[in-house]
């Protein structure tokens, strides 16, 4: 998924959570966090497989599951390692991620063709148009962001005095991903 479906699915989780039992904002901050921190391995891509940070051990259910675990340890951060599970879990609808890590490193259940091996060697850019444009032709995939960012505002807006920070830096991702929508379109006219 995109940077902002998963932030949105951060503040969906976060507002049942408020609703239901009035979480410490603290821990609305570990949800947001831990919906979008499986992604900030997206830095160390490079020693990826085809320089996908899905094919990385910090993508993977298992490594989510045994931060889970450690997370006893300290408390509250089993929801920072919760929220990150459902990232890894939405994000074998587009590309897939290694389901069955240590066993195999195949990318399971995803909608989402592979990369054409020329993509990957494009400069970045190029490389991030393809993926972007790709993710937005998938009409299940653009229902499930339209979707999450409407539930994710009407719940922000009620939430507001919890929300705020959070609602704002979701729009921004928002905002940002569209500039790039945008930049990519004019590179492909």
């Amino acid at each position: 998924m995109n940077p902002s479906a998963h932030v949105a699915i951060g503040i969906i989780l976060s507002s049942i959570l408020l609703w239901l039992f009035q979480i410490d904002t603290s821990i609305v901050f570990l949800i947001v966090l831990g919906s979008i921190m499986p992604d900030f391995d997206f830095i160390l891509s490079s020693y990826a497989t085809n320089k996908n940070h899905r094919m990385l051990v910090t993508h993977t259910p298992v490594f989510w599951l045994l931060v889970l675990c450690l997370s006893a340890l300290f408390q509250n951060f089993f929801f920072l390692a919760g929220a990150a599970i459902i990232h890894i879990l939405f994000d074998t609808i587009d590309w897939g991620v290694m389901v069955a890590y240590p066993f195999s490193k195949k990318l399971n259940s995803h909608l989402l063709p592979e990369p054409p091996k020329n993509i990957l060697s494009k400069n970045m850019l190029q490389s991030q148009c393809w993926f972007f444009k790709t993710y937005f032709s998938n009409k299940l995939i653009l229902m499930i962001e339209v979707m999450s960012w409407c539930v994710a505002t009407v719940f922000s807006l009620i939430f507001i005095s919890e929300l705020w920070p959070y609602f704002i830096f979701y729009e921004v991702v928002v905002f940002v991903e569209i500039i790039f929508w945008n930049r990519c379109k004019k590179l492909a006219t």
